[in-house]
């Protein structure tokens, strides 16, 4: 079975092993042969950013003092100091003149011209002369390394596996001009994942010079155009640490044998190592808190330190549309943390605690009770920090995502106290009317002031919510949380910004291929509704088969027995809550961060959603920190719902329609239950592409079997014929067409019986209108059978259903039905197979009538019910899924488990029994039910 830490483990312990024997094999981190250096760190002179958002907004990309700098270097062990800020060596320069040895070092962004690629490039030993040239040719790679290579100063790729490309990500063509460009690599990153560097560590050892040659071949460049050593390859290691946290506890070991005895500065010796001598990284490898903890870090000294970058400037720059306007909604983000006296607080205190600095007696006084337990976690966190790096680590993993999740919770629980008066104070849709009515006015001024609570345009209904004053109580959580989120998004992001090429060199190399494994989440696996036993089979099929996909609910497992393992993990939920309009069903919201840290730590490389919030919005978020692909699966349609049963008009509709189709497009690929629907996703007014639109199916449970029982047994108190309703007793099933239907039928067949099988909101209503009725609650599979069994016909008057799990059920026990002419019905009953379509409620109660009073034909309409049952089963289902997630297992053709909309006939899956095996086991059941 699949461990799901295995991916992620083992690669960790390969690349421990990796700087085990680097440091061994040069004399150990502390031996006299070596040299302790961090190539790669920044402090506050790293002030002109990379990244155009930084230019634009004007934020260096640290505020960190070189002194505090250098006193963190000596403290982690480092023998030997540099500084290797962006474009510039200012620091090294400064520090020389007060008389520190220090070797000069800066990081120069270079760009290969040929391919619009951008590359870091860590350089030593140069001169405050040399600068000013370095900078020059940096916009050209080839022309910068031919200077260095000229005047012997030594040169490092930085992170190889994390480039810029404005143009797409270039093909592995790249990685064979690296090959012939460096002799030196920077194989251990401390702010990048372990399987970068690992990559990085497997492609480099595979480089003999056979590999080089053939690569400076691909290249057209020859290995010694640019490498003294052209056919030997060296690692290094730097902490690439910009906040002063980490530095010195990743970096280089240089083979300087005696180097304490040695007249030369440690900084003349280090340089000399550079250019001649051999080298290795160590110290320790990334873990993802690490750069979390430098985002979270940095975003806390933005919103302190930012200032304004001015409109006409922002306006005026160079970068892109897309740019500016991020950059405008950044510095509005960032002037609106500082505004919020609460928050401004919060996250210059979490600055201090970053820098093992505990809150003061007066600050934990001062704090109230909502707040103790984020105080508590900051405590902690400072304890840590002023312990060592590798401690604030360890209590970060845990530290964070709880904080995360005091907020959340926080946050949900104001929320829903708001929803609540809300609705006493006359919003009986409260969510609803709030979905329906939603607007954000295009006048700034309006957007939090009064003019929601008026507006001059006609026709124009009012939001109905003052937003100003709705939103009391709400922006600390809410801002601190994202603070806290958006460290956690940042950091994947930078990650696995890279992820299909990183991909494809895993491919290349044979080695650490990520594995093609699914995440399903969903907050309802226990619950008593169609979706939750859908799951439970689909998890029950994954098991069965050991198939690439878990699934994760958010949930607590005690209610029903559920664990973790095999193929499911549980989660519990920060909130739970319901809406007004659908309290049957209970909403849980998972940490977020709990949940991002399942998906990396398991090994995951895609994600599957079957509801659309909360889960579908963690789905995207996973989706896009991840650069995964993310896929949703359709168990409701939502436009039907607002349309029959919070009685949306059409304009309500149409906005909600263009939020829906908005979620929907953001996948990469959507599932669909029936043909109607999947038309209506692939028309102009949903706008999805066909080629992401898959239509699947559900399949029957092995229970649901003609059972031999009598009918007094399950509907006591007549031998008249039994109509049946199974499912949820909800007004979108439309049960409350039930009674005029059954009148209509009563009619014709005095002695007809109506029976109900499920709950639902609607019970006591239906109670009251068909007080004849057999009322028979939750069923459970066993139960349910035997019910179908007895009953002479299924009902269902439902417009809703995107496929009636009920509806399979019941033919796979051999009831026919009769359902109205839409939807996951109509596929299934297309071409009479087992049962009806019917187009009015009238037209139900005639055809129903009809069969009650035609024995032969309702005989007949039996052996089909069972005949369409068989052709929806699991292993063709799932291989069909399998092969639209690109998770395909070898196994049998998809089966076409739908018929085309308007056929007369089904098309025969070749994965389904053959006939005449069909027939004699049908012929078998049918003996059993007395037929």
């Amino acid at each position: 079975m699949h461990n799901p830490d295995s991916f992620r483990s083992g690669i960790r312990k390969d690349l421990e092993d990796f700087v085990r024997r680097q440091e061994a094999g040069l004399g150990g981190s502390e031996g006299e042969d070596a040299l302790k250096i961090d190539l790669h760190c920044h402090d506050r002179n790293s002030d002109v950013p990379d990244e155009t958002l930084g230019r634009i907004l004007r934020v260096p990309e640290t505020w960190l003092p070189t002194a505090k700098l250098l006193r963190t270097l000596k403290t982690n062990g480092a023998d030997v100091l540099t500084i290797t800020n962006h474009n510039n060596a200012r620091s090294c320069w400064q520090a020389q003149d007060r008389g520190e040895d220090i070797l000069a070092g800066a990081e120069f962004s270079c760009t290969l011209p040929d391919m619009d690629i951008g590359v870091h490039v860590l350089t030593f030993g140069f001169t405050p002369a040399q600068e000013p040239k370095l900078n020059r040719l940096r916009k050209n790679l080839y022309k910068f390394l031919e200077f260095t290579a000229e005047e012997d100063i030594p040169t490092v790729l930085a992170h190889p596996l994390n480039f810029y490309s404005p143009r797409g990500l270039p093909s592995l063509e790249l990685m064979d001009r690296f090959a012939v460009l460096f002799e030196r690599f920077e194989g251990v990153n401390g702010q990048r994942e372990s399987w970068q560097n690992m990559l990085t560590i497997a492609w480099l050892e595979g480089m003999d010079e056979e590999a080089i040659e053939a690569a400076g071949k691909r290249a057209g460049i020859r290995p010694d155009a640019y490498c003294r050593r052209p056919y030997v390859k060296y690692i290094t290691g730097g902490s690439d640490c910009h906040m002063g946290i980490f530095p010195g506890s990743t970096g280089t070991l240089l083979r300087v044998p005696g180097w304490r005895t040695r007249k030369e500065s440690r900084a003349t010796l280090a340089l000399e190592a550079l250019r001649n001598g051999e080298m290795g990284p160590y110290g320790t490898h990334c873990e993802e808190e690490k750069l979390n903890v430098a985002f979270l870090d940095y975003f806390c000294q933005v919103a302190l330190h930012m200032e304004d970058p001015g409109l006409l400037r922002l306006l005026l720059h160079r970068g892109t549309t897309s740019e500016k306007l991020q950059a405008l909604a950044i510095a509005n983000g960032m002037f609106e943390l500082r505004r919020h006296r609460y928050t401004s607080r919060f996250l210059g205190l979490f600055h201090e605690c970053l820098q093992g600095r505990k809150p003061g007696w007066f600050v934990q006084m001062m704090t109230s009770q909502d707040y103790k337990p984020l105080l508590g976690q900051m405590e902690a966190i400072a304890s840590a920090r002023a312990h060592s790096s590798e401690k604030l680590v360890q209590v970060l993993s845990t530290a964070l995502p709880a904080m995360f999740n005091q907020l959340t919770a926080l946050l949900t629980d104001r929320v829903k106290a708001k929803v609540r008066r809300m609705e006493e104070n006359g919003m009986p849709n409260g969510f609803a009317d709030i979905l329906g009515k939603i607007e954000l006015p295009t006048h700034f001024r309006a957007l939090m002031g009064q003019a929601t609570q008026s507006r001059e345009s006609k026709g124009k209904e009012p939001a109905g919510i003052d937003l100003g004053k709705w939103s009391d109580g709400l922006p600390f959580p809410a801002l601190a949380a994202v603070v806290l989120g958006g460290s956690a998004f940042a950091a994947s992001k930078v990650l696995y910004g890279k992820r299909p090429f990183v991909d494809a060199l895993a491919r290349r190399l044979g080695k650490y291929e990520h594995p093609k494994r699914a995440l399903w989440i969903t907050d309802t696996l226990e619950d008593r509704n169609g979706v939750s036993h859908v799951l439970q089979q689909m998890l029950a099929e994954a098991r069965r088969r050991n198939l690439p996909i878990d699934f994760l609910a958010c949930s607590t497992g005690k209610e029903n027995g559920l664990e973790s393992g095999n193929h499911l993990r549980l989660i519990p939920a920060v909130s739970e809550f319901t809406l007004p309009f659908y309290q049957d069903q209970v909403i849980r919201l998972p940490g977020m961060m709990d949940l991002q840290k399942i998906f990396l730590e398991g090994g995951y490389d895609r994600i599957i959603c079957s509801t659309e919030a909360p889960m579908g919005a963690l789905a995207l978020y996973l989706k896009h920190a991840f650069n995964v692909p993310a896929y949703f699966y359709t168990h409701s349609d939502w436009l039907d719902f607002a349309r029959r049963v919070l009685k949306y008009d059409k304009r309500k509709l149409d906005r909600l329609r263009r939020f829906l189709r908005a979620f929907y497009r953001r996948f990469d690929g959507v599932f669909l239950l029936n043909t109607e629907q999947r038309e209506s996703f692939a028309s102009q007014s949903m706008g999805l592409a066909a080629d992401r639109l898959h239509l699947t199916a559900h399949w029957a449970d092995a229970k649901f079997h003609p059972r031999a029982v009598r009918k007094g047994e399950v509907y006591p108190g007549g031998d008249g014929q039994v109509l049946l309703y199974a499912g949820r007793l909800s007004e979108e099933k439309g049960v409350m067409d039930i009674p005029e239907i059954f009148r209509a039928i009563k009619a014709r067949i005095p002695g007809a019986r109506l029976a109900f099988a499920g709950t639902g909101p609607c019970l006591d209503r239906l109670r009251a209108a068909c007080p004849e009725a057999l009322f028979l609650g939750w069923l459970d599979a066993d139960k349910l059978a035997e019910a179908y069994s007895a009953a002479d016909l299924l009902i269902l008057p439902s417009w809703f259903d995107t496929f009636s799990c009920s509806l399979l059920e019941a033919l796979g026990c051999g009831l026919p039905a009769v359902a109205f002419n839409t939807k996951g019905p109509r596929d299934i009953l297309a071409g009479e197979s087992g049962g009806l379509l019917a187009e009015t409620a009238a037209g139900m109660a005639g055809i129903a009538a009809d069969l009650l009073e035609s024995p032969d034909r309702l005989q007949a309409l039996k052996y089909r019910a069972l005949q369409r049952a068989a052709d929806y089963r699991p292993e063709t289902i799932m291989d069909g899924m399998m092969r639209d997630l690109d998770l395909a297992t070898g196994a049998s053709v998809q089966p076409k488990p739908s018929a085309p909309r308007g056929s007369g006939k089904r098309k025969a899956s070749s994965a389904e029994m053959p006939l005449e095996q069909n027939q004699a086991f049908i012929g078998e059941l049918l003996a059993l039910m007395g037929g």
